[in-house]
Parts: C-alpha cells; sequence; structure tokens
C-alpha cells in the first residue's frame, strides 16, 4: 500500500483507509489527498477556500488570480486612506507599499511586520470602512460559481475527518462507510 505519512491519521481512520484501499472501494490517491489536506489543516487550520474552489474545478488559477488583483488594489488604496487620516506616516505608507509590490505579502502582514499596527487592528478598520466583497461573494456577482458550487466548497472547507472527506468528495456513501467501521470495530 502506498499511502503515504498516515501519522497524521488518528488510529480508527487509518483502520478505515487500509480497509477501503485493500478492498478497492477508494483510490489511495483520495486517501493520500486527505492526508496532505490534514497536515494542512494542522499547519493552518482551514484549507483556503480558492485552493478548495480551484481543486473542485469551480474556478480557475487566472480567477482567483483576478479577485486577488481586484481585493489588492482595495487593499493599496485603503493604505492612502490610513495615511490621509494620520493613521500613517508618508514613510510608513511608502514602506509597506514597496515591500508589497516586491514580495507580494498581503498588507496587514506587512503592517504588523513593521509593528505599525496588528493585523487585527488593520482588519477592523478595512472591514469597517471599505466595503469590500469576499471571494466567494465576488465569484459570484462575477458569475464564476454557482451558489450550490460556492456551497460544497465551504461545506468542504470544514471537512476534518476521513470519513467526511471521503463522502464530501463523493468517493464512497456514509451508509457503507459506517458498515465497515462497524465491522472493524472503529468508532
Amino acid at each position: 500500500m502506498a499511502i503515504l505519512n498516515i501519522d497524521v491519521l488518528d488510529p480508527s481512520e487509518v483502520a478505515l483507509a487500509k480497509v477501503l484501499v485493500r478492498n478497492n472501494l477508494v483510490r489511495e490517491d483520495a486517501i493520500n489527498d486527505f492526508i496532505n489536506l490534514k497536515k494542512n489543516l494542522l499547519v493552518s487550520e482551514k484549507p483556503l477556500l480558492g485552493e478548495i474552489l480551484i481543486g473542485m474545478k469551480f474556478i480557475t488559477k487566472a480567477d482567483l488570480d483576478l479577485f486577488m488583483t481586484s481585493h489588492e488594489k482595495e487593499h493599496l488604496d485603503f493604505v492612502d486612506f490610513l495615511r490621509q487620516k494620520g493613521f500613517l506616516t508618508l514613510e510608513q505608507r511608502d514602506l509597506v507599499v514597496k515591500k508589497h509590490q516586491e514580495t507580494g505579502q498581503n498588507i496587514a502582514t506587512l503592517l504588523s511586520e513593521q509593528q505599525i499596527m496588528t493585523k487585527e487592528n488593520y482588519n477592523k478598520l478595512f472591514n469597517n470602512s471599505v466595503i469590500a466583497l469576499k471571494l466567494g461573494e465576488w465569484l459570484m456577482v462575477n458569475n464564476k460559481v454557482k451558489k450550490e458550487e460556492l456551497d460544497m466548497a465551504l461545506a468542504f472547507r470544514n471537512v476534518t475527518t476521513l470519513e467526511n472527506y471521503l463522502v464530501n468528495r463523493h468517493n464512497v456513501k456514509k451508509e457503507l462507510l459506517q458498515k465497515i467501521r462497524m465491522k472493524i470495530g472503529v468508532e
């Protein structure tokens, strides 16, 4: 069996994965995809919605890049607004914009790294001052995804167990997984 890094799975998930693969009910790559997702969850808590939508083939990388470009402009305009309102000096504004252009890092991170303002404060100011669409909203307004597709991706974003992953990705039916779990005696 070529399942990679089962150490991120709990014992019941390992047992279930082995039975599913051994009986050709699920392909190894589906298990490995979940393992990679779980590794990302352990690091970042939730996978990014854009990555999920691309993985489900609901949008393309170009769609995500178009949103990011639009979103980036709103943040750069907001940095200018913060400068005009006295939250930033001209030097701080220029430094943040320059670093953003060089590295592509988001504005909130740069402001925090430069100890100008915390990410939380920046995000609170931005969210209270700018009417900016979030990724899902932007994609729907621009007819890039349907509501059902966005709902599926958002549901997938909250998947944290092998069983939920396999059912959500339509690899196997929930009833079959329950029967297998009962048969092999795992919860």
